[in-house]
């Protein structure tokens, strides 16, 4: 009996130690479980973006440069966007419009929208940032997109109305440009939008280091679909090199830009890959058209003729292509009609030019930015040629922010520069070339009555046909004229870190990363 008691009471302490072990082990699975479930919550979702140049500033309104636009483009929004695939211009900002006749444009608003300073996005806001676009005090760059409008009310809280002075066949477009997004009235008023940017994006600034650093985070009342990312960082990084072995070594997820010497370096990285889409920008060598000699048709005509573009096209590798015009087949509007009106290569024949006509009597500055490793080397290599033909030239390297406001003044003699082609072939027209745009993107001073004429029909022409050959025969005139010497059209080159998802490259090359996210 003693034997039998003793062995239950055995029995009952096993079958405790076994319960407790059981408990003990079962609460550290659950603790075990939790513990993982926090860490992951506690990963912070972030993309670090290595660009060229550090933003001119942050304000839509004020800026024209693309490195400006790639962090602003995440902060702000439009009435209308391009679709990235299908290259149509959809509402965004806007829902539905209607044209109650040709110089009328009503607008019905998105509802519930909110400014990241907590101020409703209305039709006064669209209202207000489209008046100091237009504003002479704002001095925007890009106000001449807008000298179309002859005005623009509130009808409700949600619809606001445009009247155009002529009929516009491309007000879309202009109002889906990334100068003409939404900007926050109560901010714009209180605080410097260039440096403490306020608009209704899918990311709201942080904070900005001059020389160094964007930093944004996700807009957590964001009216879309919530970004996947916490947060989003610029990171300026002039050096190309440095860049890459950022993203080699993780201390960057994207690279803006890879030149064509570098993308044998991103292909071979372990933990990188390329990324490259068709661009829709144009680089070009182009004259200050106030000055002399570069005011002379035979001295355009001699640096047309003595600047090899095809073979500077063959050093791209494939990461662009060579075209005679100032816009190219992913533009609408480029018509292949307008080719055969450019001037062929030909050294011995500029070189005859130069020293009958005294060009080489000339010392020409040659401007570029030693922040746009493109500008830099088309700035080199036009330079060596066109020293071949008896031309003296000095290249002055500067730094972005300089060089846009040294070319806006028109304190060059040449200089290279690029067009995104960020909405259609017309604008660009317009906005490099037409006297309007003297002061803005005209960096060439060039004013011509006939060619401001041939542009103003073809953007009031609402009838395709015409305005397509309206068209045509300004673009034909931009290269017989020779106002600029086209040196390539571009593909879009990014290098990412492979755990980089859901990246999206407008043609233009500015990128969107309100999808992406990393593995």
């Amino acid at each position: 009996m003693k034997s039998t008691l003793t062995k239950m009471k055995l029995f009952t302490c096993l079958l405790v130690l076994s319960i407790l072990l059981i408990g003990c082990s079962s609460t550290e699975s659950v603790k075990d479980v939790n513990t993982e479930k926090d860490a992951q919550e506690d990963v912070v979702q972030e993309i670090v973006v290595a660009i060229e140049a550090d933003p001119v500033g942050l304000s839509p309104t004020r800026i024209s440069d693309i490195n400006s636009y790639q962090t602003t483009n995440h902060m702000y929004e439009n009435l209308f966007r391009r679709d990235s695939e299908t290259g149509e211009i959809v509402p965004h900002l806007a829902t539905s419009y209607e044209n109650p006749d040709d110089n009328t444009w009503i607008f019905e608003l998105r509802e519930g929208v909110k400014f990241h300073d907590g101020t409703l996005f209305n039709a006064e806001a669209v209202k207000y940032t489209f008046e100091q676009l237009v504003d002479p005090d704002t001095a925007a760059p890009g106000a001449h997109y807008l000298k179309f409008m002859e005005g623009i009310e509130v009808v409700d809280e949600y619809t606001v109305k445009m009247t155009t002075n002529k009929p516009n066949a491309d007000v879309l477009p202009v109002l889906a440009l990334s100068t003409l997004a939404i900007i926050s009235p109560e901010s714009d008023q209180n605080q410097n939008l260039m440096e403490k940017p306020v608009g209704t994006g899918p990311f709201k600034f942080e904070s900005w280091t001059r020389g160094d650093r964007v930093v944004m985070t996700k807009n957590e009342n964001y009216w879309g679909d919530e970004p996947k990312l916490d947060k989003l960082t610029f990171v300026t990084v002039p050096n190309a090199s440095t860049a890459l072995s950022m993203l080699e070594t993780g201390d960057a997820d994207v690279v803006a830009t890879v030149e064509v010497e570098n993308i044998s370096r991103v292909e071979s990285m372990k933990n990188a890959k390329l990324f490259q889409t068709e661009g829709s920008g144009s680089y070009f060598f182009t004259f200050n058209m106030e000055k002399e000699p570069m005011n002379d048709f035979e001295f355009r005509k001699a640096v047309a003729m003595g600047i090899d573009a095809k073979s500077f096209v063959n050093q791209l590798g494939g990461n662009g292509f060579y075209s005679p015009t100032l816009f190219g087949p992913a533009v609408t509007y480029y018509d292949e009609s307008v080719l055969g009106n450019e001037y062929e290569y030909d050294p011995e024949a500029a070189r005859k030019i130069i020293e009958e006509k005294g060009y080489d009597q000339y010392e020409l500055t040659l401007y570029t930015t030693s922040d746009r490793q493109a500008y830099k080397r088309m700035a080199e290599v036009t330079q060596a040629q066109l020293s071949e033909i008896g031309l003296n030239t000095k290249i002055e390297m500067m730094e972005w922010g300089t060089f846009l406001e040294a070319t806006g003044e028109g304190k060059q003699d040449l200089f290279v520069i690029n067009t995104s082609n960020s909405m259609t072939g017309l604008e660009t027209m317009y906005g490099f070339f037409h006297s309007d745009g003297i002061g803005g993107n005209n960096r060439s001073q060039y004013s011509n009555p006939d060619f401001d004429e041939l542009v103003f029909q073809a953007r009031q022409t609402l009838d395709e046909e015409k305005r397509q050959t309206l068209i045509n025969t300004a673009h034909q005139q931009v290269i017989k004229d020779i106002f600029m010497v086209p040196m390539f059209h571009s593909k879009n080159t990014l290098g990412l870190n492979k755990s980089v998802e859901g990246v999206i490259v407008l043609p233009n090359g500015v990128i969107n990363l309100s999808e992406a996210y990393k593995q």
